[in-house]
């Protein structure tokens, strides 16, 4: 195998902002061998994940709706633009 053929994964890589995301996602099965690897990965902290939660469904809303009432909580400034990004993070 070539340095490049291993490189071009990542080379090749596009991150997509999360508010784009939209279905398909990944099947409970893909997710579970996506955890799998990302545990394997090198890390030279020596940290590994002790626990992973999938949100799925109407949690993701209220898991958004939680944390603008903590933002709220803290006394923090909050213009539209801000509460709708907060409500939406995980939908």
């Amino acid at each position: 195998m070539s340095i490049d053929s291993r490189l071009a994964p990542l080379l090749t890589r596009k991150s997509v902002p999360s508010r784009l995301l939209a279905p398909p996602a990944p099947t409970e099965e893909e997710l579970h061998a996506l955890v799998e690897a990302a545990a394997r990965v090198p890390d030279h902290g020596r940290l590994n994940p002790w626990r992973i939660v999938a949100i799925h469904g109407e949690a993701r809303a209220a898991l958004g709706e939680a944390l603008l009432a903590l933002r709220r909580d803290r006394g923090e400034t909050l213009d539209e633009a801000d509460i709708e990004k907060e409500l939406g993070r995980f939908t």
